[in-house]
Formats: structure tokens, sequence, C-alpha cells
């Protein structure tokens, strides 16, 4: 899979879930998303080896960040009321 995150791009060869590419970026499901064209995707959500993904990262705090994964996301069973 093809991912791209600030610039650069990354190679996988390996089917994976959203939150285990997180990991290998280093990177926290709390400040970044994920997208698959036009699609938003969840932690859960598998990525295939042929998939082209861009990495999005809050920069300031994450506040738009934040309200977008309010409007668009569905709450997840971890998030606190």
């Amino acid at each position: 899979m093809r991912v791209e995150f600030r610039g650069k791009a990354f190679e996988f060869d390996q089917r994976m879930r959203v939150k285990d590419l997180l990991e290998k970026l280093n990177l926290s499901p709390e400040s970044t998303i994920v997208v698959r064209g036009e699609e938003v995707l969840t932690e859960d959500d598998w990525l295939e080896e042929d998939d082209e993904v861009k990495v999005i990262s809050a920069i300031s705090g994450g506040a738009l960040l934040v309200q977008f994964r309010q409007r668009f996301l569905p709450k997840r069973s971890t998030d606190k009321l």
C-alpha cells in the first residue's frame, strides 16, 4: 500500500488495520485522520496492499481535527462522554 504523509510516500506490502499503520508511523489516532479516496477511515478499518491512503495530522492543538471527528466519524466505544 502507498501511504502519503507530510509530503513523503511510504510503501507497505501487507494488509493491516488503520491503527496498525498509525503505530508503524509512530502516530496517535487521536491526532490523525487516515483517508482513502474521499472516505475517512476508522482505526478498525482494514487497509489492503493495493490501497493508496493519505494521513492527515493536526498541527495546532487539534481543535479542527476534534470538530471534524465529532461531525463525520461515529462515536467510538472508547470515547468518554
